[in-house]
């Protein structure tokens, strides 16, 4: 699965994309947290809601 079929999937099953939480992450890391969130039923969270971005 290419990263952009990976992030086509997410969207179709929850209707958006976090590319926020992605900015400079390997393709590698994308694929597997889509499949993973797809596997699971949940959606892609960030990690600790009290950091500072």
């Amino acid at each position: 699965m290419t990263r952009e079929k990976a992030i086509d999937a997410y969207i179709e099953k929850f209707g958006g994309f976090p590319y926020f939480l992605f900015l400079g992450a390997s393709d590698e890391t994308i694929i597997n947290a889509v499949v993973s969130a797809l596997e699971t039923g949940e959606e892609i969270q960030a990690g600790d809601i009290n950091t500072d971005y």
